[in-house]
């Protein structure tokens, strides 16, 4: 897998923070792009591209679930000409050559996967929702009041982008609780 990250600077991130914040679309999406080839074995949740293509991944950072004025088709289509606008920037040539493509804005992740307001990552990585507060204060420590049970997926701290560090911690924390009787 390649990744290629199109994220100009910290201001450039700073803006698409603020369309969040204000619920617009971003005027220039933060990208971040994972291509996997053919000699790769697929993305787990896709098949792998077809011998002499690729598949991309594309996640636009800075969209917001709470849309203002929604999710119209005017707003997707404005969405999608942005993100082929960073991608042409950063992979120049890539949009003649696209055989399909397809854009899932926040309310289809959380209609199709189930993912609260779209997030990839399971809930928002701000500042108070990291670490002792991810995904609750009462939920922070991965053992739940539930004899037994404990938590160890993405919406745990450190998060969706830290793939398997909250499964490592919850059984540590396991592994470190009082036998059961």
């Amino acid at each position: 897998m390649r990744r290629v990250v199109v994220a100009r600077s910290l201001d450039h991130l700073e803006r698409n923070a603020d369309a969040l914040k204000h619920r617009v679309l971003p005027g220039e999406p933060w990208l971040d792009v994972r291509v996997f080839t053919s000699a790769e074995e697929g993305t787990g949740a896709t098949p792998p591209a077809p011998p002499g293509r690729a598949l991309l991944s594309v996640h636009v950072h800075g969209t917001t679930a709470d849309l203002e004025g929604g999710w119209s088709d005017g707003a997707r289509a404005t969405l999608e000409e942005r993100v082929w606008q960073g991608l042409d920037r950063a992979l120049p040539g890539l949009r003649p050559r696209t055989v399909a493509h397809r854009l899932l804005v926040p309310p289809d992740l959380e209609e199709r996967f189930g993912l609260v307001g779209g997030h990839l990552e399971q809930g928002e990585l701000a500042l108070d929702q990291l670490w002792l507060q991810r995904p609750s204060l009462a939920l922070s420590r991965y053992a739940t009041e539930l004899p037994g049970l404990f938590l160890g997926g993405g919406s745990q701290h450190p998060g969706g982008p830290f793939l398997g560090g909250a499964g490592s911690l919850a059984a540590r924390r396991l592994l470190a609780a009082p036998p059961r009787r």
